[in-house]
């Protein structure tokens, strides 16, 4: 049997409690797109961002006794045998390694080992995704307070991490705990693993807009951040991903090199180099994608042009950029899209003309 994080919250359980909530988040809105609003009307499209926001539920942490984690995503079976369906989201059986009855139910590997005292978990599915991994995992470590550090007894990690992962997991462990670091228990695909206490941390990002202690927590563990290079232009070239690729991006990357523009590959990059590229533009161009996460790391007043799905419209980025204090516009693409592929892998394509246009506007200001 599975449950939702919402219904768990209502029943009265000896076996979870609400430990705390963070209410800090500003109201958000939405500044009007000089480039956006025009390059939507193209498209047939009117700008409904700020009608179409759903009410923000703040972060909070929670205290499970007994609980059993399974894999790196952290699949969360109860006391009683129920499994927290919310952490079987982005989560796939063969990857990470719970099997699935011809009934559908989810059956998690028994545990062998039992972790005594208060355990924090830094597991979630789908973590080789940057956005995922820095925004509704990492960051949770801002929800600890000096007590909670006192009382842990270690952090819960994946066995296996990109190497990027690696290195931000170890900057953000640095900046929570300095030289006093807790132990560390690392889980592997197929393997699970009993809690007495379970300190989770939850809801980093609500309804596509991320806490803002997150933001600020990400931001300071980079610390010292360089400074703003005036002018440099930086593109992000997702030419590598095999996810919503923009069909004439070669071409567009050709043409913005003649612009001035640096093209980087986030995946050729270490950790530290990415954050040194976002920190040091002045305007960043890139398609929609994950790894936008790293205007976390910009200056404020930093622009970020966005390369939307005219199919998609997720504004993740926007309500990033509105929080951080940086500005941004969107260009929209023509997404592919059909009844087989969704808007989120279907190709695109952009016209580069609009793009010139966009950049133009811009760099005139």
């Amino acid at each position: 049997m599975v449950i939702r994080m919402f219904h768990l919250l209502s029943q009265n359980r000896k076996d979870i409690t609400l430990v705390k909530s963070f209410h800090e988040q500003p109201a958000l809105t939405f500044p009007s797109l000089a480039v956006g609003a025009a390059s939507m009307a193209i498209m047939g499209l009117q700008d409904q961002a700020q009608q179409d926001r759903l009410p923000y539920h703040a972060p909070h942490t929670l205290l499970l006794l007994n609980a059993t984690l399974c894999s790196p995503a952290g699949i969360i079976a109860l006391e009683d045998g129920q499994i927290l369906q919310d952490t079987l989201d982005h989560t796939m059986p063969e990857r990470e390694g719970y099997t699935r009855t011809p009934e559908g139910k989810s059956v998690l590997p028994p545990s062998h080992v039992t972790l005594p005292g208060l355990w924090f978990s830094l597991l979630l599915g789908n973590s080789e995704n940057i956005f995922h991994f820095l925004i509704m995992n990492l960051s949770r470590l801002c929800l600890l307070d000096e007590k909670d550090k006192r009382q842990l007894q270690g952090i819960l990690l994946p066995a296996e991490l990109p190497v990027p992962m690696q290195e931000a997991t170890k900057m953000a462990l640095a900046a929570t705990f300095g030289a006093a670091l807790p132990p560390l228990y690392r889980i592997s695909k197929g393997e699970s693993v009993k809690v007495e206490k379970l300190l989770l941390g939850w809801n980093m990002l609500s309804h596509l807009e991320p806490s803002v202690r997150a933001l600020l927590f990400l931001k300071d563990m980079a610390k010292p951040l360089p400074q703003p290079l005036p002018g440099k232009k930086l593109y992000i070239d997702r030419q590598e991903s095999a996810m919503r690729p923009l069909l004439n991006e070669g071409e567009l990357a050709k043409t913005l090199k003649t612009f001035g523009f640096e093209c980087i590959k986030l995946e050729q990059l270490s950790f530290s180099e990415q954050i040194r590229h976002f920190a040091e533009a002045s305007l960043i161009l890139a398609p929609h994608g994950a790894g936008n996460t790293h205007i976390v790391f910009c200056a404020p007043g930093t622009l970020l042009i966005e390369i939307m799905p005219d199919k998609l419209l997720n504004w993740c980025y926007r309500s990033m950029a509105e929080l951080l204090g940086l500005r941004y516009d969107c260009i929209i693409s023509r997404s592919l899209a059909n009844s087989e592929i969704p808007p989120t892998f279907a190709p695109h394509q952009v016209a580069i003309i609009h793009v010139l246009g966009a950049i133009h506007h811009y760099l005139a200001l």
